[in-house]
């Protein structure tokens, strides 16, 4: 794929992500003038209660902007995700060399007035968070989600003496996600192939589909050559469902994937493992069972 081709792919993707968090912060300041008007009758606020959540931490927005640089380059996440139901997701949170020793954390904005610390790096539960720092990378893998748990997270790095870093995904729970994928971990080995199989509901017929590798590029259908002996096929059959093989699997392959139809992804993560040697065995057929001799190749 050209590269002019990937960067118009991935330009529109953001220009779409752009025009939905505009929406949700129109929908956000129309609930805060009711918020606003229901204090000034005497009725309390949002973030009275708020405080009293089973001591979760949270800040004001002004503080929501200002303790976080959401504009950094320094970390990347995903930005529209969708999972179905009672399922699992794992996001993957990239950040820079310098954050390799630094806590992370997964926050929970709520209507960005308050943010709640979900879990911090190399915690477990319904929400854990591993850091990966030779990869330069942590993921947050959430379980057993519900309707209730949609909405903005960040993936937050916490910089001692100074403005944390960020970067926000949108997650959204529903019984009829509008991309899924046959499996969200594959394996294969070098030299072999994996297929993926991808899901997109109706209403996204008409989107342009994308098989992705994160930071890097994306995939449309037809072949593709990775390297000299890698290639990826996607085959989109038009009636909800996309086929990706990657062919001629190399170590360097390995990594996080997503699928997206429109301005909505599913993550895949894919481990290549080495190729088994294969053994041969030469024997001397005259001689004593116990003096055979044997060799070993190697491919």
């Amino acid at each position: 794929m050209e590269e002019t081709e990937m960067a118009t792919t991935l330009g529109e993707i953001a220009e779409k992500t752009l025009d939905i968090v505009k929406e949700r912060e129109e929908e956000t300041m129309e609930e805060e003038e009711k918020v606003e008007v229901n204090a000034a009758e005497g009725g309390g606020s949002e973030e009275e209660g708020a405080s009293e959540d089973d001591g979760a931490e949270f800040y004001s927005n002004a503080e929501l902007i200002g303790f976080c640089s959401a504009d950094s380059e320094s970390l990347k996440t995903l930005k529209n995700l969708a999972v179905r139901r009672g399922g699992s997701l794992t996001i993957p949170c990239f950040y820079d060399e310098k954050y390799k020793s630094d806590r992370k954390y997964w926050c929970k904005v709520r209507d960005w007035i308050n943010c709640k610390i979900v879990a911090y790096t190399n915690t477990s539960g319904r929400t854990s968070v591993t850091d990966h720092p030779t990869q330069n990378m942590f993921t947050v893998e959430l379980k057993s989600l519900q309707d209730s748990d949609s909405g903005y997270y960040w993936c937050v790095v916490e910089i001692t003496g100074g403005s944390d870093d960020c970067d926000y995904v949108y997650l959204i729970v529903s019984s009829d996600p509008a991309v899924s994928v046959m499996n969200s971990s594959v394996n294969g080995q070098e030299g072999g192939s994996v297929i993926v199989q991808c899901f997109y509901s109706a209403e996204y017929k008409k989107e342009k589909r994308n098989w992705c590798r994160f930071k890097d590029k994306c995939f449309l259908g037809g072949r593709t050559n990775t390297s000299q002996n890698s290639a990826v096929l996607v085959t989109d059959y038009g009636k909800g469902s996309v086929s990706v093989e990657m062919r001629g699997l190399q170590k360097s392959d390995a990594g996080w994937y997503w699928f997206s139809a429109g301005d909505v992804g599913v993550t895949v993560h894919l481990t290549v493992t080495e190729r088994p040697s294969k053994e041969t065995t030469c024997s001397g057929t005259e001689k004593p069972k116990e003096s055979q001799q044997f060799c070993l190749s190697h491919n």
